[in-house]
C-alpha cells in the first residue's frame, strides 16, 4: 500500500507547490497555465527519430497528460494486471 501513496503523495507536493515553474517543469495538461503555449519557438510538424533523445515502450495504453520535472518524465498507462 505504501508504494501506491508515494507516486500521489509526490503528484499531489507537486502541485501544491507555489512557486514559479520554468520550461522543465511542465506540471499539467496544456502547460502552466492550461492554455497550452510555450515559449518554445521550434516545435517539429512532423516528428522523426533526430527530434526526440530517446523512447521506452510502456507495458499499456495512457491517455493521461505527461508531466515533466527536471530531468524526469511521469507518465500513466493500463497493464493488463
Amino acid at each position: 500500500m505504501g508504494r501506491r501513496l508515494l507516486p500521489i503523495a509526490a503528484l499531489l507536493v507537486v502541485f501544491a507547490s507555489g512557486s514559479r515553474l520554468g520550461a522543465e517543469q511542465w506540471s499539467r495538461f496544456r502547460g502552466l497555465s492550461g492554455a497550452g503555449i510555450s515559449n518554445v519557438a521550434t516545435v517539429p510538424v512532423k516528428w522523426t527519430e533526430k527530434d526526440y533523445n530517446w523512447k521506452v515502450r510502456l507495458p499499456g495504453v495512457g491517455h493521461s497528460s505527461p508531466v515533466l520535472w527536471g530531468s524526469r518524465i511521469f507518465l500513466t498507462c493500463a497493464d493488463n494486471k
